[in-house]
């Protein structure tokens, strides 16, 4: 299925808990249409081979795991990504490599 960029936006923030200047986030938020779809991929600036996919994306939704592929092909070829990973619940961490389709 075509994949389509619909927005890539800078994001800063900083942590309400630590100190100025102590922990920010710095990233990239993009938003992706797939099959009538949307998927949220966070990138962070100081992790720039690394993307994640924030959306749900479970292991019993054929679909969703096919546009998480597409996804990580598009990040991959097109913004220099080197790894994509998604939502973990075992370990609740984004450490499940997505394969680019």
């Amino acid at each position: 299925m075509p994949i389509e960029l619909v927005k890539k936006e800078y994001r800063f923030d900083e942590s309400s808990f630590d100190p100025p200047e102590q922990d920010e986030y710095r990233y990239w938020l993009y938003t992706f249409e797939v099959s009538g779809r949307t998927y949220f991929v966070r990138r962070y600036c100081d992790e720039a081979d690394e993307a994640h996919i924030l959306s749900n994306v479970r292991n019993d939704d054929e679909q969703a795991l096919a546009d998480a592929g597409d996804v990580a092909r598009y990040l991959v070829d097109l913004e220099g990504v080197r790894r994509v990973n998604r939502y973990n619940t075992a370990t609740g961490l984004f450490n499940r490599p997505v394969e680019p389709a």
